[in-house]
C-alpha cells in the first residue's frame, strides 16, 4: 500500500500558510467554524477574532484598510456588516469612476438611470 503525504510529512508543505491567487493568506485550523473543505481560514478573520476574543459570523466582513490583502496587521484591519462594507466599496467604485470622468446618465427629467455615461479617453 502507498503512504499518504500530508501535512508536515509532505515535501511541498508550507506551515500551514498559503496565499490565495487574489492575494490573501489562509492558515491552516481545521477545526475553525468558517475553515474551507481544505481546513483553510482567511488570516484577517483570524487576526480579528483575537482581537474581539471571539468567533465573527458570516454576516460580518473584515476589511483591509489600506487595500493590500495580505497586510493583516490589526491596525490594517476593521470590522464591518457585510451590508457596510458594500456600500463602502461601492462609494469608492463610483469616486474613482467620477475621477475618471465618467457620469451617471439621466433621463428627461434628470433623474438618474442607473446607467453609467463611457469615461472619456485621455
Amino acid at each position: 500500500s502507498r503512504l499518504k503525504m500530508t501535512g508536515n510529512a509532505h515535501p511541498l508543505w508550507r506551515g500551514g500558510r498559503i496565499k490565495t491567487p487574489y492575494g490573501y493568506v489562509m492558515v491552516q485550523q481545521k477545526n475553525h467554524p468558517r475553515a474551507n473543505e481544505a481546513g483553510y481560514v482567511f488570516e484577517h478573520i483570524l487576526v480579528v477574532e483575537k482581537m474581539i476574543g471571539k468567533y465573527i459570523h458570516r454576516g460580518m466582513h473584515v476589511h483591509h484598510i489600506n487595500g493590500i490583502r495580505d497586510d493583516n496587521r490589526i491596525e490594517n484591519l476593521e470590522l464591518h456588516t457585510n451590508s457596510e462594507h458594500q456600500k463602502m466599496h461601492k462609494k469608492i467604485w463610483w469616486e474613482r469612476l467620477r475621477e475618471k470622468g465618467a457620469k451617471q446618465e439621466r433621463d428627461e427629467k434628470g433623474r438618474i438611470t442607473g446607467r453609467w455615461v463611457s469615461c472619456p479617453t485621455h
